[in-house]
């Protein structure tokens, strides 16, 4: 009960508060994968931030808290980044930011709160977390070209104990159930909608058969398109009932030593009269952690291998097309 009246205090009050209407046949949404703020430059999106900047909305995976303040967490990898990096999203140009994952609460409670606080006082979205669990598994709407494009994110990772509760902060978790009530609620006040999920295992590149399964259901009750991130490694991608599945983006802003974690992708939706026309992949190479639009022999390779395995798109210049 408790969901079902936050969802109608952000439909009827919150949300017209992010409506933006303008006349254009075409909106464009960006989606990458796994952002990490630890040990980068000062300007880490500075070979991205005109293609991100380009689209009517852009989307990443905020990978940690940017904020030390609370209690580190008692496991093997614990990231944080600085309360500033905040600053370096929305000058890079992200609008929204899945925080469904299984580092954003590495340093407890206080962090994450000062977390959330800093992205809404710079006026990022956030979904699949918040201050309790109805809250978590709230979805963004946001209106942009007189169309209504609704978010929502979930976490398939452990540990569990990030996961929200009815009096804590938190992640939203991967439950059936709420991926039902949730998908169902957020397309009856939307056009399109978008379903995050942090999933499946580090390192492997097919996905597993539990996100396919979550993937699957998501589309059944409504979801246009569904993201996947966590892997670290690019996964295929995939048409299924005519709406799109990526399974693992890959990294994005991450410094990683494996070689298959340093190939990565932009995902492009391109929207006209409240339907999605067709989809543009573009090539990223990661060099020390930053990400870099390029043509040369390695994005051929990416293009090639993801076309390969996904058997889907037509490759066009530097992108992957794939056409509704």
């Amino acid at each position: 009960m408790r969901t079902y009246v936050y969802l109608l205090l952000f439909i009827f009050f919150i949300q017209p508060a992010f409506s933006e209407k303008v006349s254009t046949s075409t909106t464009r949404i960006i989606f990458v994968g796994d952002v990490l703020f630890v040990n980068v430059s000062s300007d880490p999106f500075k070979y991205v931030s005109e293609k991100i900047k380009s689209a009517d909305i852009a989307m990443c995976n905020l990978e940690s808290p940017l904020s030390k303040s609370g209690v580190k967490s008692d496991k093997k990898y614990v990231f944080a980044g600085t309360t500033s990096c905040v600053k370096t999203l929305e000058c890079a140009g992200f609008s929204i930011v899945n925080l469904a994952n299984n580092h954003i609460l590495d340093y407890g409670d206080k962090a994450f709160l000062e977390t959330l606080d800093l992205l809404e006082k710079n006026k990022i979205k956030y979904v699949g977390a918040g201050r309790d669990i109805a809250y978590a598994r709230l979805p963004v709407i946001i209106e942009k070209n007189g169309i209504k494009i609704a978010f929502l994110g979930y976490s398939n990772t452990i540990p569990k104990s990030f996961y929200a509760k009815k009096d804590n902060p938190g992640t939203s978790p991967a439950y059936e159930s709420f991926i039902k009530e949730d998908v169902k609620l957020a397309k009856k006040n939307s056009d399109i909608l978008v379903v995050s999920f942090h999933w499946g295992k580090e390192l492997e590149t097919s996905p597993h058969k539990q996100q396919v399964k979550l993937a699957h259901l998501a589309i059944k009750y409504g979801a246009d398109i569904v993201i996947g991130h966590h892997p670290h490694v690019l996964q295929k991608i995939e048409l299924y009932q005519g709406k799109m599945i990526c399974y693992s983006l890959g990294n994005f802003l991450f410094k990683s030593k494996n070689k298959k974690s340093c190939e990565s992708i932009i995902m492009e939706c391109n929207i006209e009269d409240r339907k999605i026309k067709k989809y543009v992949f573009y090539p990223v190479i990661i060099e020390e952690g930053i990400p870099k639009v390029k043509k040369n022999k390695v994005t051929e390779k990416i293009l090639s291998g993801l076309r390969e395995i996904s058997n889907i798109g037509e490759i066009s210049g530097n992108s992957l097309i794939v056409k509704n």
